[in-house]
């Protein structure tokens, strides 16, 4: 290699330096040669989830927050509104950075013994206790630690969250999940690797003036068993059902449909139209033995001959109609 292309250790020193300051990428050759740059990689970003999974796990998750405020309101009396507000991609040391240290976690099991992790704020916790136990609704709950009767209580709250959890997933793919340990964030077991891409469903909850964070935390991992289930499906992945089809068709089956038998047609001004008289005979362009045409609602459906059944008129089918190319 010629030395005119060799960086001295200043130039090098130079490009770490600017590097590490986040400029824009520069040019690491100056003279001959193709440019080449150096670009910052984001490793906390990962991309193992398709948009399109993204999006399809965010809409069976809003069915999920649904159910879950639904739940909760009917069981236990506690009006809470549940929204995603955010899905985002990260490694699950980053994913599992988003929640409070002071959270409650739990731990979250599918039947195939990989795990997820659900995290709740602690104001929003207390709310529940505080309606559990009768409070009026407009009551503030009071900033406190949790006791062990509290956490008993925070029990039945996250089974809630956890039975619509395993509802939603049943429907989405069949599975059903469960509660393995609840604990402090800072304290929950890291039973996924630092780097695993983790997709985490970022949600609000209010509760009159209280508002908390809840977070979904689904390792790519634990979720990639059934990932057929939420990923686009083309047309070879769909098998015909017949019994969907025979409904279908059932359905449709009493759908009435006028028929009608064309011998042809003619073009004419509409002066000559004005002036037809009884009589009058209009040629339509057509031997007299020709076939018919069956239509229905202006699609040609078979070729029929003209006939008699009793005293009423008929038309026999006689095959179906030519498609023209």
């Amino acid at each position: 290699m010629s030395n005119k292309k060799l960086l001295s250790e200043n130039r090098i020193a130079s490009l770490f330096e600017r590097a590490a300051e986040g400029n824009r990428p520069v040019d690491i050759v100056t003279s001959g040669g193709r440019a080449r740059w150096l670009r910052t990689i984001d490793f906390t970003r990962p991309t193992k989830f398709t948009p399109d999974q993204e999006s399809r796990l965010r809409r069976a998750h809003e069915t999920f927050a649904r159910l879950a405020s639904t739940k909760l309101a009917a069981e236990h009396r506690i009006p809470m509104d549940i929204q995603i507000v955010d899905v985002v991609q990260l490694t699950w040391a980053d994913a599992h950075a988003l929640s409070d240290r002071s959270a409650m976690t739990v731990t979250l099991e599918t039947e195939f013994g990989t795990k997820l992790l659900l995290t709740m704020d602690v104001p929003v916790l207390l709310g529940c206790i505080e309606r559990l136990l009768g409070s009026p609704t407009e009551t503030q709950p009071i900033d406190r630690p949790l006791s062990e009767i509290d956490l008993l209580l925070v029990r039945r709250i996250f089974d809630v969250f956890v039975e619509s959890l395993s509802t939603t997933w049943e429907q989405l793919a069949g599975i059903t999940i469960k509660r393995l340990t609840l604990d402090v964030h800072s304290e929950a077991t890291q039973a996924i690797g630092a780097s695993e891409p983790t997709l985490a469903l970022q949600m609000e909850a209010r509760m009159q003036s209280t508002t908390a964070q809840i977070v979904l935390l689904l390792p790519y991992i634990s979720v990639q068993p059934v990932a057929a289930a939420y990923s686009k499906r083309t047309d070879a992945d769909r098998e015909e059902d017949p019994e969907s089809a025979a409904a279908v068709r059932d359905r449709l089956g009493g759908v009435d449909i006028t028929l009608r038998a064309e011998i042809g047609e003619a073009h004419m001004p509409v002066r000559k139209v004005l002036s037809l008289k009884p009589g009058d005979v209009v040629g339509l362009g057509i031997p007299v033995d020709a076939l018919m045409d069956l239509c229905a609602d202006g699609v040609t459906l078979h070729r029929v001959r003209p006939g008699r059944h009793g005293r009423s008129r008929a038309i026999q089918i006689i095959g179906p109609a030519e498609i023209e190319q």
